[in-house]
């Protein structure tokens, strides 16, 4: 029998190094993201889709789910001085050997990375298949207590390790989206230059100076020019509006349909029509002159739109609920109005005649999922709002998001 060699943990690498790597890994990641894929998704989706690839996941062992085995061995007392042993080489006398399985979550990497806080002894154990094993090995005549105290001093050395792991982890962990914003900034900004964007025209959707905030939704940004999306290799830039944008005109819309809401006697009595211009006079005493109701657009017109020039960046239809298939046929009358340019639109559905609102939003989703051109539904955290990804009926490489409201001005 040959003499076991001690299998030491986070002994093989440094950790410092390898948070090093990765952080250099960030430009690559960024860049790695086909361009189209990087034109058509927000800073936050990329920042997001990157984090979650270069993220280290500190281990986590659970030793309430711990497992033992045990068997009869022979083991080596070569090295014990307290046993009178001739001549060199192994000596072998019966024994126990136990090996205890801990399950553990997070980057199977770190068992052999050492952190910058180290001591001067090494736990010992192996890694496979998602569990620790520390094997504890002594001979017959070793006292029972000596197994449970030589496992505790391992295992308690271990997590001393793994917690100063974690230690170094969690702020780098924190400084990664930071990190990732400048790289896609930068990537946006090298696409600007080379595909000549300093002459992009944006949709002008001018902040005005004292506009309030609203529902604690601060929109004080400035309004800056969108990045554009291309058709093949066109090289003339297109108006569009960015994510965030999108986002602010929504929650305006939110805010006005919750006013609705809130006096459903007042508001009940009105019609799509008059429902939609006091919408749009929401919209315009943020944005200066930047929606329009009624305008002919493609194939119908439009409930609300805002516009740069003849292409329109975002499109709403307004409607009245009046069962799955109008909410079905208001899709059609939305995408009839769109082009492959316009990928931000919205449905504001109005209920003022079904009394069992709770049903109503059950059957809103069933609607919107029964669609033939229904894709997926995002997710989305606002009460009574869900967004979704319809496959554009022009184009079949193109993807079109709608962003559903169903408000309830119902009545007695």
């Amino acid at each position: 029998m040959s003499r076991r060699q001690p299998n030491y943990l986070f002994s093989t690498n440094s950790l410092s190094d390898e948070l090093n790597a990765i952080e250099r890994r960030i430009p690559q990641a960024v860049d790695e993201i086909p361009e189209a894929q990087f034109k058509e998704a927000s800073d936050t989706q990329i920042i997001d889709h990157v984090e979650d690839r270069l993220k280290v996941e500190p281990i986590t062992i659970f030793e309430d789910k711990a497992s033992m085995d045990e068997r009869e061995v022979q083991v080596d007392v070569s090295g014990d001085r307290r046993r009178y042993i001739r001549g060199p080489g192994a000596c072998y006398i019966p024994g126990k050997e136990i090996k205890v399985f801990i399950p553990y979550a997070g980057n199977p990497n770190l068992w052999q990375m050492q952190p910058n806080s180290f001591f001067s002894v090494l736990p010992t154990g192996t890694v496979q298949g998602g569990s620790l094993t520390i094997t504890v090995t002594l001979p017959h005549d070793a006292e029972k207590n000596a197994f449970k105290k030589e496992y505790d001093s391992n295992i308690d050395l271990t997590k001393k390790y793994l917690e100063n792991q974690k230690k170094q982890i969690e702020p780098f962990n924190k400084s990664l989206r930071q990190k990732i914003d400048g790289a896609v900034k930068a990537r946006r900004a090298r696409l600007e230059k080379h595909s000549g964007l300093s002459e992009l025209l944006g949709i002008p959707l001018r902040k005005r100076n004292g506009s309030p905030d609203i529902d604690k939704i601060k929109i004080e940004r400035k309004i800056v020019k969108p990045l554009p999306q291309f058709k093949g290799q066109s090289s003339t830039p297109e108006p569009g509006i960015t994510e965030q944008q999108y986002e602010d005109i929504l929650s305006l819309i939110r805010h006005q349909g919750r006013t609705f809401e809130q006096l459903p006697k007042a508001f009940s009595v009105h019609d799509e029509e008059q429902l939609r211009d006091m919408i749009l006079a929401a919209l315009n005493a943020v944005y200066k002159g930047g929606a329009t109701g009624e305008t002919f657009r493609a194939a119908g017109k439009t409930d609300i739109r805002i516009e740069a020039k003849d292409r329109s960046a975002f499109i709403a239809e307004n409607k009245i609920w009046h069962g799955s298939k109008k909410a079905q046929e208001a899709i059609e009358q939305l995408f009839s109005y769109t082009t492959w340019r316009d990928c931000k639109t919205a449905i504001l559905m109005f209920n003022k005649g079904n009394a069992d609102f709770t049903g109503l939003q059950e059957t809103m989703q069933s609607a919107m999922r029964g669609h033939h051109l229904f894709l997926r539904e995002e997710q989305y955290s606002q009460q009574g709002e869900w967004r979704y990804t319809f496959k554009d009926p022009t184009d079949s490489r193109k993807n079109i998001t709608v962003h559903v409201f169903l408000f309830n001005i119902f009545t007695k």
